[in-house]
């Protein structure tokens, strides 16, 4: 049977927990044998430090668009969404599964337009907040309800997520399913008791 074809999408490859999601799934799809999968980044800017190398140490197929950047850029946004619109058109792919508000934004638009007969997105932190202007949250939110109408399945990480979506009037509740994040646990499991740390620290035998 042929593969299926799927490309994840992201914002950048930071040092991050989404980043570290998305780079799992990715992993995991590719060890089904059932699909071939990508991965399109922008560049990693940011202080946090960068992910691309876990891809070329892992053998993760992977293509990086400059022009999609994080920050807000009329022109640039543009020009990233078209640069998408034409590589989906021309890869053919099953599913597109966009991650982080940006890629989710110019991603689902573009996988839209081209055709593409599934499209998924992982909230991993919403775009509005509390402590942000009314104006910039209204704009945010009509954003991503646009957005989810171009949508077949939204996961978000966190229940309280998915409810501040649907207070928000993104998505009803139907369209929204709960997956948390993974992580590898090995290192907790067989961690060893540090005596020396935990005397430096104050830590008693019995706490």
């Amino acid at each position: 049977m042929r593969k299926i074809k799927v490309l994840h999408i992201i914002t950048r490859l930071i040092l991050g927990g989404a980043q570290e999601n998305t780079l799992f799934t990715v992993e995991g799809l590719e060890k089904t044998g059932r699909y071939e999968v990508k991965l399109l980044t922008g560049p990693p800017i940011g202080p946090e430090g960068e992910m691309l190398g876990y891809c070329r140490d892992h053998s993760i197929r992977h293509r990086v668009f400059s022009q999609m950047q994080r920050q807000i850029n009329p022109l640039r946004d543009g020009v990233s969404f078209f640069e998408l619109y034409f590589y989906l058109k021309h890869n053919k792919f099953d599913i597109v599964h966009t991650h982080s508000s940006k890629a989710g934004i110019i991603g689902r638009a573009a996988a839209r337009l081209a055709g593409v007969p599934v499209i998924v997105h992982t909230i991993h932190g919403l775009p509005f907040h509390s402590y942000q202007a009314d104006l910039i949250n209204r704009f945010f939110i009509e954003l991503e309800a646009r957005a989810a109408s171009a949508t077949d399945l939204i996961i978000c990480v966190a229940k309280s997520m998915i409810d501040q979506s649907v207070r928000a009037q993104i998505a009803d509740r139907e369209k929204f399913c709960l997956v948390r994040s993974g992580f590898p646990v090995d290192q907790f499991l067989n961690a060893r008791k540090d005596e020396e740390l935990a005397r430096r620290l104050g830590i008693e035998p019995d706490d």
